[in-house]
């Protein structure tokens, strides 16, 4: 993927700014190094390196916005509850946003007569009419949202990780406070909320008590909704958030089909339980 992007910077002319497409491909390798970074603690050198070159500022953002309301050019993520209305808002993700007082509960969220009503963990509840949980608000999901591929914000997150792992409290917690910020930001948080949020004693928690965790966490909130994969992701590597399905552990991975372990003999034969190789 890095290297398509760095093929493209080339074509500048033809597909974009070539420098934003280079910052672009440096953001990608700071994140593909961080998940790599439990099994390949020499990568974080390389994760810092990587941000140096990629996003200066939020305007640098990766953000796909040329979605239309045609029926093939909607946002995914509106087809799939338009037409499927499977989703709804997890009590997991409420409770950790509500610890935190976090003003885009109110953006995000859409309403059950007059109040967020989240989905208990492991419920199995058909609700096609989204008439018992809350879903997304139909004022933050539209037709034409953007996707985010990869932000400043995530970066600061990733920087904030790395400067943590090298000892270096004083860069990680500016990074991680900066990457709070911009994620908010990038949510259309007014700035006053901002102020107040950034300066509860849970999330100004002070360089010398900053944790993997605390970052972690932010990130997360920040990847709501049009990221999940880097979520699971952080997830799968950290084991952050603490997760409440009352069905057991999340899947760590993709088992291989039946036939291609039937019939490969060099095909191990995991489970969904089987960690990926670079997980926590």
């Amino acid at each position: 993927t890095v290297r398509r992007y760095l093929e493209c910077a080339v074509q500048g002319d033809q597909v974009g700014h070539a420098d934003s497409w280079i910052k672009a491909a440096y953001a990608l390798k700071a994140r593909y190094f961080n998940r790599l970074s439990n099994v390949k603690p020499e990568y974080n050198d390389s994760i810092l390196a990587s941000i140096q070159n990629a996003f200066e500022s939020s305007d640098d953002d990766m953000i796909f916005t040329s979605f239309t309301n045609d029926a093939t050019g909607q946002n995914p993520w509106f087809q799939e509850q338009a037409d499927r209305g499977h989703h709804a808002i997890s009590q997991t993700l409420y409770d950790i946003m509500s610890n935190f007082g976090d003003p885009r509960i109110d953006l995000w969220f859409g309403l059950i007569d007059g109040a967020i009503v989240p989905a208990p963990s492991g419920t199995a509840i058909t609700d096609q009419g989204g008439d018992i949980y809350s879903r997304m608000s139909p004022d933050y999901l539209l037709g034409t949202s953007p996707m985010p591929i990869i932000t400043y914000d995530e970066l600061k997150f990733i920087e904030a990780e790395a400067y943590l792992r090298a000892l270096n409290t004083t860069d990680a917690y500016t990074a991680y406070l900066d990457g709070v910020e911009a994620a908010m930001v990038r949510a259309d948080v007014d700035q006053a909320d901002i102020d107040s949020y950034v300066a509860q004693p849970n999330i100004a928690v002070g360089a010398g008590s900053l944790t993997e965790e605390d970052i972690i966490l932010q990130k997360y909130i920040a990847f709501w909704l049009f990221e999940p994969i880097e979520a699971y992701n952080d997830y799968r590597r950290t084991g952050f958030p603490h997760l409440n399905n009352t069905v057991g552990p999340a899947p760590a991975r993709f088992p291989y089909p039946n036939d291609e372990v039937a019939a490969n003999p060099n095909v191990p034969d995991k489970n969904s339980a089987s960690k990926v190789w670079w997980a926590k």
